[in-house]
């Protein structure tokens, strides 16, 4: 078994905070906006992904439809873009 030393979530957290205050915060309400200026029109929005970030595309998918429905009782179009060992591309509509 592995021995976790002294002070190892702390260590952690202390990283992870300072990754944190990299995050360029414009990028990301660039990105937002562009979500928002796709629903509003009515435009399509497609994730996609491969092995686990397939995953997140649909966890993405599945958070913001949910989120958004809840609060305006509109879904938006979606279309998630996934290829997984094994099995052929999947659209989920």
């Amino acid at each position: 078994m592995t021995e976790i030393k002294e002070g190892t979530a702390a260590i952690y957290l202390r990283r992870l905070q300072n990754v944190i205050q990299q995050v360029e915060t414009t990028q990301i309400d660039h990105a937002l906006a562009l979500i928002i200026e796709a629903w509003n029109a009515g435009r399509q929005i497609i994730t996609f992904g491969n092995g686990g970030s397939a995953l997140t595309a649909q966890h993405y998918i599945t958070d913001w439809n949910k989120s958004i429905y809840l609060s305006t009782k509109k879904t938006f179009s979606r279309t998630l873009l996934s290829r997984q060992y094994g099995t052929h591309h999947r659209l989920c509509k």
